[in-house]
Formats: structure tokens, C-alpha cells, sequence
């Protein structure tokens, strides 16, 4: 078994950047394994790297662990998938572990640990398709994809200052605030559901979820999982800014999808096919990383696309 370790070196980390390093080496000499360590820098270059690698060894089980945050994972993801060779494993360096809450009964202590993640074992688990890029998390757009756009280039132009490393969730919050007052635009889309249910109506999220969080702490798709062969759907109606305040609480608390205010906003769907037609461009963002799809695109499920690894302590 050869392990490929992708380490983001230009992240606001809550580990530092030698730190990881050190680790790695430690625990891969220690057990001696067969692995190589491979710096990234730019957006999209983990793809590149595993693509690479696919090439070099296409027969060879590789183990990819990421080193980095949901958009490293999400590069990593598109550049494996389909390999049956391949188990991708993941180690949150930015103090977000808002993806294993797919698997709760993982401690933080494991998440966090290479030696338990190395002796880990693999899982099946599905992957959310849009034309043809894939998401392991939660793709949305709307008022969302503004806000995770901003928080963005906010964190990449700060990372200096500590202030908003620590209360970057708090700041990202705060803002949905303001986008609400700033996004007056009516924005129309129209989705068919599973071949035949229609929704049309101006929006303001919309979320294809496989996981009950992508990164901003939020539970956006409360009854989702990553192994049930679905898709949710999250349709968030525009509202006025008075009902927008009592949806926030709603929203943050994971309580979308049964709240009897929230029905009147909210559809909550499981899918399995989607297809979503907007009367203008539009921003998605598919764990985390925008992309823009012109008016028209295809949203499914495909089940059991990838093996995970997950540490010692699994479920």
C-alpha cells in the first residue's frame, strides 16, 4: 500500500504547518510505510497531483489522505473518483471538523490523529454529481455562496491577523445579515424533483446536500447522510427581513426541516435526480470552492462512489 500525503501549506491552520510534517514522518518511519509528501499551494493543484499519481500507479492501491480544508478535500475527490484502487482519507489542518459530523461517534481526538487515520479502515460513501464535477459535501447557491465567496478572500487576505482566524464563524454569520439587505434582486428558479416534481419560485438558498454541514457550523440539511444514496434538497423561499431573523435561529439549530415556521419558507426533499434551470448565471459552490453554471445543470446522487478512510473508532 502506497500513501500519498496532499499537505496545504497556505492555510490559517490550527495546527502549525511543521507540526503536520513532523507527524506525518514520524508515524509513516515509525510503521515504516511506503508514502511521499507533496506540498500544495494553489487552488486545484491536489487534483493535478492525484491525477498524476493515478497515471504512475493505475494497478497499486494508494491511500490519499488530505492534509488541508474542504476545498483541498474536494480537489483531491475529483481527481480519484471511479478508482476502486483508491481510499481517500482526510485531516481537517484549519480546526474544522464539520465534515465527520457524518460520523459522530468518531471523537475529535481521532480525527485529528495520523497514526489512528493510517491504521484506519476504509467506506463506502455517496458522492452529490453536478454536470460533471462531483461534491462529498454540500453544494448551494444563493445568498450562501456570497457569503462563503466572502469569507473567503476575507481569511486569504487576513491571515495575519489572528482576530479572524478565531471568529471566523461568528463574522460569516453576522454578514448573512447584510447580504440580506444588499441581495434586493429577485432571483428565480425552477427544479424538477425525481423526473416530476416541479418548484419554481424566488429563492434564497438552494442546497443539494450529502452531509448535514459544509463548514460555516451550520446544520443546513439536518437529515442528511453521506451513505443513504440521496441528495437533499434545500429550497429556502426569499422572505422579509423580519422572518428571515426568526428562520436564522431555526436554521442554525438544525431544525429546517421539521419546524412548523419553517415549512412555511422551506422544501426539504430527499432526491435522487435534480434538474435546476435559472434565468441567469449563477454562482455554486460545491465544498466551498465557486464554480459558475450557466442557467442549467443536472444534480444526482451516486451511491457508494468512493472509499473513505476513516480512523480507528469508527462506528
Amino acid at each position: 500500500m502506497r500513501y500519498l500525503f496532499l499537505v496545504k501549506t497556505n492555510l490559517v491552520q490550527n495546527v502549525p504547518f511543521n507540526v503536520t510534517v513532523e507527524k506525518i514522518r514520524s508515524v509513516c518511519n515509525r510503521k515504516n510505510l511506503d508514502y511521499e509528501l507533496v506540498y500544495t499551494v494553489f487552488m486545484g493543484e491536489e487534483e493535478e497531483v492525484v491525477r498524476k499519481f493515478l497515471n504512475e500507479f493505475p494497478e497499486r492501491p494508494l491511500r490519499v489522505i488530505v492534509c488541508g480544508n474542504l476545498e483541498s478535500l474536494h480537489f483531491a475527490v475529483n481527481g480519484l473518483v471511479d478508482n476502486n484502487n483508491v481510499e481517500l482519507g482526510f485531516l481537517p489542518c484549519d480546526g474544522n471538523y464539520d465534515f465527520f459530523s457524518s460520523f459522530p461517534k468518531i471523537p475529535v481526538s481521532k480525527v485529528t490523529s495520523i497514526e489512528d487515520l493510517v491504521e484506519g479502515q476504509a467506506v463506502d460513501i455517496d458522492l452529490v454529481k453536478i454536470n460533471k464535477r462531483y461534491c462529498i459535501t454540500v453544494a448551494y447557491f444563493g445568498m450562501d455562496t456570497n457569503l462563503s465567496w466572502f469569507g473567503l478572500q476575507l481569511l486569504r487576505f487576513c491571515r495575519w491577523c489572528s482576530y479572524f482566524r478565531f471568529n471566523q464563524q461568528w463574522f460569516r454569520r453576522w454578514f448573512n445579515f447584510f447580504l440580506l439587505l444588499l441581495d434586493t434582486q429577485p432571483k428565480t428558479i425552477r427544479v424538477c424533483v425525481n423526473g416530476h416534481a416541479v418548484l419554481e419560485n424566488i429563492y434564497t438558498v438552494v442546497a443539494f446536500a450529502n452531509t448535514r454541514k459544509y463548514g460555516t457550523g451550520s446544520l443546513c440539511a439536518p437529515l442528511a447522510k453521506i451513505d443513504d444514496g440521496l441528495v437533499d434538497l434545500l429550497f429556502v423561499r426569499k422572505m422579509s427581513l423580519r422572518a428571515f431573523l426568526k428562520m436564522s435561529g431555526i436554521y442554525w439549530k438544525g431544525l429546517i426541516a421539521n419546524n412548523e415556521f419553517a415549512r412555511n419558507f422551506v422544501e426539504y426533499r430527499h432526491c435522487m435526480n435534480i434538474e435546476a434551470r435559472t434565468a441567469e448565471p449563477v454562482f455554486v459552490a460545491m465544498d466551498t470552492v465557486i464554480y459558475l453554471y450557466d442557467r442549467q445543470f443536472h444534480i444526482q446522487t451516486i451511491p457508494a462512489a468512493l472509499r473513505l478512510l476513516l480512523p480507528t473508532g469508527k462506528e
